[in-house]
């Protein structure tokens, strides 16, 4: 069995421990070592299942530890987000009503730490559930991540349902936060006029 490195978010109390272990005993590992004691949740997880260079890097190096607790911080994400996202490393999949509610969080952390199983699962759910309420949001998580598709998509959904979305209360409170993308909304909006022109329609 490898070394054990911690991951703490203090918020909550929360600890997760992510061992190193081989494929063979993780699951055996898991059953014994999931506890709840006095608020603490601790989790063994195998590194391998995170696949991505950055967390195998952040386990690996001494760079990333805390002298005195050996400690990684994941201050970015709370309780349930970084539940949901461990849950997911250690079985490569999450119930839909914790990825509806987490989806966004977990976009930036698959990004930020490089798992693009992650956020390819991310992407995946948004393109299937995308509609006028959660358009806007689609646009600027993508705008984060760099997601070309699926920015792509979001821009020619609010095109095409432009009244509920651009008309909205939320339109509003997105513009000021996010003028770069209340231009390219606006130059969208102007090229599907055109095109539409053009073609007759």
């Amino acid at each position: 069995m490898g070394i054990a490195r911690k991951v703490l978010l203090p918020i909550n109390c929360l600890e997760y421990t992510f061992d190193l272990v081989s494929n063979a005993c993780r699951k055996s590992i898991l059953k014994q070592s999931c506890l709840v004691i006095n608020c603490v949740l601790v989790v063994l997880v195998n590194a391998q299942a995170a696949r991505s260079e950055i967390f195998k890097n952040m386990l690996d190096s001494d760079a990333y530890k805390a002298p005195a607790s050996d400690t990684i911080m994941l201050p970015e994400l709370n309780h349930q987000e970084l539940e949901s996202l461990l849950e997911f490393l250690y079985s490569g999949s999450l119930p839909s009503e914790k990825l509806e509610k987490h989806v966004y969080s977990l976009t930036l952390a698959a990004d930020k730490y490089d798992i693009p199983y992650l956020l390819k699962f991310c992407e995946r759910h948004m393109l299937r559930f995308l509609n006028s309420s959660n358009a806007l949001d689609v646009l600027e998580i993508s705008d984060t991540c760099s997601n070309k598709t699926l920015k792509e998509t979001a821009l020619n959904f609010i095109v095409k349902n432009m009244e509920d979305v651009v008309f909205s209360t939320k339109y509003e409170a997105f513009v000021p936060e996010n003028p770069h993308l209340a231009v390219q909304v606006t130059r969208a909006l102007l090229m599907d006029v055109k095109n539409r022109r053009n073609s007759g329609v």
